[in-house]
């Protein structure tokens, strides 16, 4: 108890001293003033730029991360119920489609390479129509009923992001022909 009150008489006698310092007292305190605002700018601009790289980051592997999972998707067990009515699934080899969707599983790197799989030319083979098509479906199905499970599932760290792109990202997926760049996190808050 003793200790606590000579510690307390101390903190006490300590803020009576700082309180007669005035800054007329102390010709240099303009001068100290300048230099913690400096320093203090010198901490906001790197909060700036940390802030800038955490966003670039964010949004940095989300169209890869998205087309790997709707590629392994494509490839599941759990998209054939969805396709089994399809008149699409009749004609194909389905082993051919896993083949065709594990290649874009691997290759597709950036939103190009998903245009690229989605949008169907006018010299493809049928065959590679239909994969399109299955593809597309498959995409769609994915973004709408599993991709919030997979989100908070996988080891995503800025799971926000994911969740505020996937919107974006059917809208892309419905019409490929318009699906740009990915947005910055900016552009959710």
């Amino acid at each position: 108890m003793r200790f606590l009150k000579r510690k307390l008489a101390l903190a006490l006698e300590k803020d009576e001293k700082s309180e007669d310092l005035s800054p007329q007292r102390n010709p240099g305190s303009k001068a100290n003033t300048k230099t913690i605002q400096k320093q203090a700018d010198k901490r906001s601009k790197k909060a700036l730029k940390a802030k800038e790289y955490e966003k670039k980051l964010a949004t940095k592997n989300i169209i890869k991360n998205y087309s790997r999972a709707i590629g392994n998707f494509a490839m599941s067990d759990l998209f054939l119920p969805y396709v089994s009515d399809d008149p699409l699934c009749a004609t194909i080899d389905w082993k051919e489609f896993v083949a065709f969707s594990k290649d874009a599983r691997d290759t597709i790197q950036n939103i190009d390479n998903l245009k690229e799989r989605l949008i169907i030319n006018e010299n493809d083979e049928p065959k590679i129509v239909t994969f399109k098509r299955l593809f597309k479906m498959a995409a769609e199905i994915f973004i709408k009923y599993f991709s919030v499970n997979w989100i908070f599932s996988a080891k995503l760290i800025y799971k926000q992001c994911y969740v505020q792109y996937r919107g974006t990202l059917l809208r892309g997926i419905q019409n490929p022909s318009k699906l740009t760049i990915c947005p910055q996190t900016s552009d959710y808050e």
